[in-house]
């Protein structure tokens, strides 16, 4: 037994530290600077002075940074997202009915991405897949945009990651005009744009239709300049040079990102779920919270 107990103390001691920098990792990307300490709590401030509703403290924190502590930009996007939620009911539908939806109406509309060159987040969607007339009813439309929801929440996993930035990649090689619906288009950009948290840096259409241009000119109607401006339309022989790995490209693309998209996205939910957790257990300013 003492000669265990020798042989496994010395390993213990030796093992420790690479222990402690395995366990502290868990915790990098989600730190939240003093100077954005203040922007959350003069938002928060507002929030509740408006009777508004935020979900959570990691939240709170995104619309600081989102807004780079302007309260009354994040007040406005606080405002929009609690409007969309409560107009559409979005918490009267969970996360796994609304997947459910969107496997049934919308097969294989998305497709896993990785991390590009820059290190951002991203999401794939098949255009030719997106199908506009699903979305008939007002069930339709809370699966809809909770499920939209959940994709932006699995793209800002950490708070890093909201600095950081997230991409859009539409596979648009069998897009065709059925494909888009003008005021499904006008809710998608709303949430994008002017009320979730969330910094959307690039929109990368890929194989665009050649109408794609048309379709520009009528989304720059309500979309603003500045994420027109991010639009990139390239080819798919092109897509790798935005990746630092060919592991994170799409598989159909020519890369090893070969994971189901919803598999994926359930990982990433993970890691949001306990980056909210982390972020809410931090103290600090605390906002009036609703559950979804």
């Amino acid at each position: 037994g003492r000669s265990m107990h020798r042989f496994f103390l010395p390993l213990f001691l030796l093992l420790a530290p690479l222990l402690v920098m395995s366990s502290s990792k868990m915790c990098v990307g989600n730190e939240i600077s003093d100077e954005e300490k203040e922007w959350m709590r003069k938002i928060d401030e507002a929030v509740k002075a408006e009777g508004l509703m935020v979900e959570n403290r990691f939240m709170l924190a995104a619309y600081a940074i989102v807004s780079k502590g302007d309260v009354a930009k994040a007040l406005h996007r606080i405002r929009n997202w609690n409007r969309i939620v409560t107009t559409h009911r979005i918490n009267e539908t969970s996360e796994k009915e609304a997947t459910q939806w969107f496997k049934v109406n919308m097969v294989d509309v998305f497709y896993s991405v990785g991390r590009d060159a820059e290190g951002m987040t991203g999401y794939g969607i098949r255009n030719g897949n997106f199908r506009p007339d699903k979305v008939v009813t007002d069930d339709d439309l809370r699966c809809f945009l909770r499920g939209l929801s959940d994709n932006l929440k699995s793209n800002t996993m950490t708070i890093e990651d909201v600095r950081r930035g997230s991409f859009f990649m539409g596979d648009m090689s069998t897009m065709a005009w059925e494909n888009f619906n003008l005021n499904l288009q006008k809710k998608m950009v709303g949430v994008l744009q002017d009320s979730f948290p969330i910094k959307l840096k690039r929109l990368v259409f890929v194989n665009p239709p050649s109408f794609i241009w048309a379709l520009i000119k009528i989304m720059s109607v309500f979309m603003k300049k500045k994420l027109v401006d991010r639009i990139k339309p390239i080819q798919m022989s092109d897509v790798p040079q935005l990746f630092s790995d060919t592991a994170n490209v799409p598989a159909h693309m020519g890369g090893g990102m070969t994971l189901d998209a919803w598999e994926k996205r359930e990982n990433q939910l993970k890691i949001y779920r306990a980056s909210v957790a982390e972020v809410e257990s931090g103290g600090g300013p605390r906002a009036a919270t609703v559950a979804m």
